[in-house]
């Protein structure tokens, strides 16, 4: 469970999320896990980069570099000034990183271009989502990430930070997200409704629909764990190659 950014956390959303998930017949594998009791291993990652020269300490403002007008890219204002506090940058490479997804096409990012050096901690202490996950996954012995498309310029960043610290390198693929009629994905950024907690089959039946599965083999479904082992058994996950986004069927 990401939980390392107290000020955005909705209080009870943790425990909604695991509900929801089981209430749709999707259970985790033994103890749940929370990324705020592993602040200790991320700190020991960021003193290891900060040790060995990959990462330093930054003082720059985003109003500062905004009206500097240096976009979406840091221009490694503070890389050599030798300061001993703000918020921690790591330092990326000159060569790009590719990235070789089971779903997506392979992929070169230049993080030098775009981010430039990346912030891994930030100057009130909270520890970044890009760290935070390498590390993790590393102490979890993850093997294999799915997660949606729209993360995927993300992966470049942990592949890199993987290498820095000699964590080894989980599998990546990465989902079509789901759209709105307004082409845009459905999301609590952008205001989708929650799903309901009373039509769970209902529910599953229409993500199912939106990946390409046809409806008539699951109308005699009874119940969300049906319907799942029915999908796990007929859906093609090589189907989803290539694709980025699906429909909205509801």
């Amino acid at each position: 469970m990401e939980d390392i950014d107290p000020p955005r956390e909705v209080p009870g959303a943790a425990a909604d999320i695991v509900a929801s998930l089981a209430l749709h017949g999707l259970y985790h594998d033994g103890e749940c896990r929370y990324q705020s009791k592993s602040l200790s291993l991320h700190e020991a990652a960021i003193g290891q980069l900060l040790a060995n020269g990959d990462a330093y300490y930054c003082q720059c403002s985003r109003r500062q570099l905004r009206a500097a007008g240096h976009g979406n890219r840091y221009p490694g204002t503070c890389r050599d000034r030798g300061l001993t506090e703000g918020a921690v940058r790591v330092r990326v490479p000159s060569e790009p990183i590719v990235i070789r997804d089971r779903w997506q096409p392979e992929a070169r990012f230049d993080l030098d271009a775009e981010p430039g050096d990346f912030i891994i901690r930030r100057g009130d202490g909270l520890i970044a989502y890009q760290l935070a996950v390498v590390v993790d996954d590393a102490d979890q012995g993850i093997t294999d990430v799915v997660r949606g498309i729209d993360l995927f310029d993300s992966t470049p960043r942990q592949v890199w930070l993987q290498r820095l610290l000699g964590l080894p390198q989980p599998r990546y693929a990465h989902f079509p997200v789901l759209l709105g009629d307004d082409g845009r994905k459905l999301s609590k950024q952008t205001g989708a409704p929650e799903l309901s907690a009373d039509t769970p089959v209902e529910n599953l039946t229409l993500a199912l629909q939106a990946m390409g599965l046809p409806d008539r083999a699951w109308e005699h479904s009874d119940s969300p764990e049906s319907l799942v082992a029915w999908a796990l058994e007929h859906y093609q996950p090589d189907a989803l190659r290539g694709r980025q986004s699906f429909a909205n069927k509801a």
